[in-house]
Formats: structure tokens, C-alpha cells, sequence
């Protein structure tokens, strides 16, 4: 994904929640200017400043109007919402990050890097449970008719960036709901092995493999192979074993971890004979599937995580997916399997920002109409 360029050079397009980063001083107001909806994280000084969400058309928003211009800021930006989110009445385009517009007295700085940076880098590759889906929202059935509101998604909370976070390790989140390793719940589009090279997830065009190389790289994905209309279990076995390959060739000195829930932590399911049967059945294909690939590979792992006491109701959210709290008890026992494989520490408790948000302190370009601009 092409790092966004500061104060409105060009429109760098994004569906990677990676962050855009600003550094500044001498400042008393902020303007962010997006484009095609979904929902994003404002941090200023790393505290949660807003949820914004973008406007259809090219807009600027207000994100902060008092700032003391004796301080130095530090602004990031990371998207919430996975590709294609769909709102209540369209669906989310890809996002066009125009820039940030400060006052002409500011002063744009060198973002400075922690010391030491982040040595550790962590890929994770999933669906809509790495997504965190429907995590901030309340908890429903998984066949509400009704869905998902946009804004109840944020994967700043989700089991992948908690993870990441408890090893001080840069991540990167190649997620997309319903989609599977060889088929896709309703067989709707391309599955994740056709997508997870693309610069931006809906579009052609393959992102530069080698400009990030992770140490380790976690795969989430089969339950949708097994949704209507389910894949035969060699189809899924031979897809899951085929991608393992790629994403070797790409990652050859990564540790990869291949995800299986125990029936206890299962999601998408309202059933518990339904999750412990399917449960049962991707055991079976991931460990076939591993067996096909990694008989000399003591780098790719199965990672089966169970919880002693499974998941409370209270740690399911929409749809019968993950709320907050599912997610940070998922982080911890996927965390504690990748020290033990890695020898890594792990260096934080898991750690969220502030949820949920009511709708009405969600930032949106009209509730500033006088502020706000457009762009062409």
C-alpha cells in the first residue's frame, strides 16, 4: 500500500487498514479528506481523538479544533472497516486518502520512529473473524436478516492487532468476510488465495511481496469452504494445502500458523452440535493439509486454540461473531502458542481503545457542513 503523502499531494487508495501518519506543531486545527465511506480511528498522541466516518464524495472533516500550538502532535489514521463494508443503504468503495490540511502557520515534521522501532512483523490472513466483524455491536443470531452496522466493526479490537500489539510487533490485516480458502460463504467472489497479493482487495494489481517480509504469518480461513454451498473436503483440503505453498514461497523463513477453533470458540454458529461438528471437520482438513506440505517445514504449525472454559454468551457480538472480549481471550491463547513456537516474549497484556462508541459521537463531514469542504 503506497504511504500517504501529507497536506493533498496526491490520493494515495487504500483497503489495508495500514495507518496514515502526520507529524505537526505550531497547530490549532486539523482536516482530514477522504473519500467512499467506511468508518476510521483518529489517535492524537496515541489517545483515541474519533471514530470518523467518511462521506460517499471527496470531503474534508474537522478532527481537531484545539490544539495547543506550543505542543507537538502526533496524528494517525487507521481504517476500521474491511473491504467493502456495506453501509445500511450502499457499499463502502475503496478509500481515497487525499491528506491532511493544516493552518498555513504549522509546522509538518519528521515522523519520528520509537526507538528501537518494531522488530517484530506479524501477517495475518483471514476472514471475518480477523476482520472483527460485528465485534463492537450486540449480540445477535448468525442468521440476522439485518446484518452488521458499519460503524460496530473496528479491527484496532480484533484478536489479529491485539496480538500484534502484545509482541510490540508491526502487523499487517489481510482480511475480508465470507471469504474462504477455496470457496466463499455464498459463493460470492473471489476467495482469498486470489486476493491476498493485491495491492488493493477488490482491484488487480499485486502489491510489491518483498517490501514487507513477516517473521510470522497467522492463517484464519476455512469455516466459510464449509458454508452453503459447502466445498467437497478434498477441495477445501487441496486449496489450504496449495495456498500454504504460496504464501511459503513468499514467506520463506516465517513462522505460519494455521488457526483451528475448538467447538467452544467457535463463531458464525448458533448451533453446538453445528460447532462442534464443524469444528471436528477443519481440524481434519487443516491437519491434512499441513501433512501435505510440511513434512520437512518445522516452521508451519497448527494452532489449535481452545479455551478451558469456552466463551461466555457475553463474548459473542453480531452474528454470533467475536465481541471485544472474545477476541482478547482468543489473543491471549493464540499469543501464548506463538511464543512457545518462536521463543518470542510475550511483552504487553492485551490492550483495546475505548468501546463501543454511540453513534451520535461518530464524526461525519455534515455534522461540520461549515467547516468542511469539498474535493475535486
Amino acid at each position: 500500500m503506497p504511504r500517504s503523502e501529507l497536506i493533498l499531494v496526491r490520493r494515495p487508495m487504500r483497503s489495508r487498514p495500514d495507518p496514515a501518519v502526520l507529524a505537526i506543531r505550531l497547530a490549532l486545527t486539523l482536516r482530514v479528506c477522504l473519500l467512499a465511506g467506511n468508518y476510521f480511528n483518529v489517535f492524537v498522541n496515541n489517545e483515541l481523538r474519533c471514530i470518523l466516518r467518511a462521506s460517499l464524495n471527496a470531503t474534508c472533516c474537522d478532527v481537531a479544533t484545539d490544539l495547543d500550538t506550543k505542543q507537538e502532535y502526533t496524528i494517525r489514521i487507521c481504517k476500521r472497516t474491511e473491504p467493502q463494508m456495506r453501509g445500511a443503504m450502499s457499499t463502502f468503495k475503496v478509500c481515497t486518502f487525499y491528506g491532511f490540511i493544516v493552518g498555513e502557520n504549522a509546522e509538518v515534521l519528521p515522523v519520528d520512529q520509537p526507538e528501537p522501532q518494531p522488530v517484530r512483523k506479524m501477517e495475518f490472513i483471514g476472514d471475518s473473524d480477523t476482520c472483527g466483524f460485528g465485534n463492537e455491536g450486540k449480540a445477535s443470531s448468525a442468521k440476522n436478516l439485518f446484518g452488521m452496522k458499519g460503524r460496530m466493526e473496528n479491527v484496532f479490537n480484533g484478536y489479529a492487532c491485539i496480538t500484534a500489539r502484545m509482541f510490540d510487533a508491526e502487523e499487517h490485516v489481510l482480511a475480508w468476510s465470507g471469504k474462504g480458502v477455496h470457496s466463499n460463504s455464498a459463493d460470492w467472489g473471489p476467495n482469498m488465495p486470489a486476493l491476498w497479493k493485491n495491492t488493493l482487495a477488490s482491484r488487480l494489481g499485486d502489491w510489491d511481496m518483498s517490501s514487507w517480509i513477516p517473521d510470522v504469518v497467522v492463517i484464519n480461513l476455512g469455516i466459510n469452504d464449509l458454508s452453503p454451498p459447502a466445498s467437497a473436503e478434498t477441495d477445501i483440503i487441496t486449496g489450504y494445502a496449495t495456498f500454504l505453498l504460496e504464501v511459503r514461497s513468499y514467506r520463506p523463513d516465517a513462522h505460519i500458523f494455521c488457526v483451528v477453533y475448538d467447538d467452544g470458540c467457535m463463531t458464525s454458529e448458533d448451533s453446538e452440535t453445528n460447532r462442534k461438528f464443524v469444528s471436528l471437520q477443519l481440524q481434519e482438513i487443516i491437519k491434512v493439509a499441513i501433512s501435505k506440505v510440511s513434512k520437512h517445514d518445522d516452521k508451519m504449525h497448527y494452532a489449535f486454540i481452545k479455551l478451558e472454559e469456552g466463551l461466555e454468551k457475553e463474548d459473542y457480538a453480531s452474528m454470533m461473531h467475536y465481541a471485544v472480549s472474545g477476541h482478547i481471550k482468543i489473543a491471549k491463547v493464540l499469543a501464548e502458542e506463538i511464543a512457545l513456537r518462536t521463543g518470542w516474549s510475550v511483552e504487553h497484556d492485551p490492550e483495546t481503545m475505548p468501546y463501543p462508541q454511540a453513534k451520535d459521537q461518530i464524526l461525519t463531514p455534515r455534522d461540520h457542513s461549515k467547516t468542511s469542504c469539498n474535493v475535486s
